[in-house]
């Protein structure tokens, strides 16, 4: 939850975890495409890049900086107010990958059903 206003472009979190490549995945529902054969593996635990959840109508959307460096932020992309959840498309990914999919129950009205990368 927001325990503060952000306007659409301003920093939201940083997500911690190292890179890592697809032969290193344990759990495909618990990594972040970065880059060409490029992820961010999960993060220890408390990190707050957990606590922002799929949402088909997201508030912030993902940055990734250099691959390598694993730098990869939300940034608000409409008006956040304290107390909102915060939300990013889980299908977002610079590399389409055709073996992964999940159930969607985001709530939103623009609610695809299925999350694909």
């Amino acid at each position: 939850m927001a325990g503060r206003h952000f306007w659409p472009g301003d920093y939201v979190l940083k997500f911690g975890g190292r890179v890592i490549d697809r032969d290193q995945i344990d759990d495909p529902d618990w990594v972040l495409t970065i880059g060409a054969n490029r992820y961010l593996g999960p993060a220890d635990k408390g990190d707050l890049g957990d606590e922002a959840n799929h949402s088909c109508d997201p508030n912030t959307q993902v940055s990734v900086g250099d691959p390598d460096s694993g730098l990869v932020t939300l940034t608000a992309i409409k008006m956040i107010v304290p107390g909102d959840e915060i939300t990013y498309d889980y299908g977002h990914t610079l590399e389409p990958d055709d073996t992964w999919a999940m159930q969607c129950r985001c709530g939103s009205p623009l609610c695809r059903g299925v999350i694909r990368v």
